[in-house]
């Protein structure tokens, strides 16, 4: 708990302040408004800024991935979820399988937090679920949910790993 307070209290904050990204990991920060979450769906999908990165030793592919939030009515539980997705943007580089992905999400006005691991590959580009009920955020004007991506590995079509140093 003592670790997960200094990383999210202090430590995330300070990379996003100041727009620091180490290689292959970044932190990007979201400000929503609970009416413009209210307002979404999945067609009108919130999206944030892009993680951009080399997938190939010479520099020649790229990947970008971001975060994907709406808010969904969830016909089992009856009622409405916000829901939350780490993706590629676009399909991966013919030279690229899979790309292995930790990532992290905090919500610091209702202490919520969440740490996955996923691969991202072309027949899965995307990866999340509902991370909470609607009703808890009603009563906020605003969301800054800060998301963190490291990239953990990168593989080529052959299912080895691609040196990118």
């Amino acid at each position: 708990p003592q670790l997960s307070q200094i990383l999210f209290e202090e430590f995330l904050p300070y990379l996003a302040k100041r727009k620091i990204c180490v290689k292959y990991a970044c932190c990007i920060a979201m400000n929503l408004s609970v009416p413009q979450i209210n307002d979404s769906s999945f067609r009108k999908s919130l999206y944030s800024k892009k993680y951009k990165f080399d997938v190939s030793a010479n520099g020649d592919d790229k990947c970008c991935l971001h975060f994907r939030c709406y808010k969904k009515y969830d016909t089992h539980k009856k009622e409405d979820m916000f829901r939350g997705f780490i993706a590629a943007q676009n399909k991966l580089p013919p030279t690229v399988s899979k790309i292995e992905v930790k990532y992290g999400l905090q919500i610091a006005e209702f202490a919520f937090h969440k740490w996955e691991e996923c691969t991202l590959s072309n027949s899965q580009l995307y990866h999340g679920s509902s991370l909470f009920k609607m009703p808890q955020i009603n009563h906020l004007q605003q969301l800054n949910i800060k998301v963190t991506f490291q990239v953990i590995a990168i593989y080529d079509n052959h299912g080895n790993v691609v040196n990118l140093s």
